[in-house]
């Protein structure tokens, strides 16, 4: 009888095993974040610790003029479309496009800008059109899932957030 129970606990180990193991990938998953997704500006952001979601600063917080450029115009400015290796963009007035790449080890990103323009019109629209053409231009990191995504420069010290869902803020 003791034979027995130590070969069914053998057997549980081994079939919970493969579980386990792919519990503790800690990779993201470049293909369900990126790949067919639309993402929507949310704001753009000042922080002094890139992994704290509660360290960060709004460049635009109560500014109802920015928030309005940001988001009055529903779905049909401030977004980009991901594709398998391609991306589209559009600003308030410009549109741009190009190659991305990401590795969901290490939260590095990359985009080639092939054709499109920086920002047009002018004062705090021309601003923040701008800012959101930079921000994708220069960006080295990201973090995120699927249901928001933030995109860093070099130093990590500001981002861009974006999300699913044109109306959150």
């Amino acid at each position: 009888m003791q034979l027995l129970h130590g070969w069914k606990m053998k057997f549980c180990w081994l079939a919970f095993l493969p579980a386990l193991l792919c519990a503790c990938n800690d990779e993201d998953d470049i293909g369900a974040i990126f790949v067919g997704q639309t993402w929507y500006l949310g704001d753009f952001y000042e922080t002094s610790n890139w992994k704290d979601d509660n360290n960060e600063v709004s460049l635009y917080r109560g500014n109802a003029e920015a928030a309005e450029i940001m988001r009055g115009n529903g779905t049909d400015c401030f977004f980009i479309t991901f594709q398998e290796s391609t991306f589209r963009a559009k600003g308030l007035g410009n549109t741009f496009s190009g190659t991305w790449s990401a590795d969901g080890k290490n939260n590095r990103l990359s985009f080639m800008i092939t054709e499109g323009s920086a920002a047009s019109g002018s004062g705090l629209e021309r601003e923040i059109t701008q800012k959101f053409y930079d921000c994708i231009r220069y960006a080295e990191y990201y973090r995120g899932n699927t249901i928001w995504l933030k995109f860093f420069p070099k130093d990590r010290k500001s981002f861009m957030q974006l999300t699913k869902n044109r109306r959150e803020n």
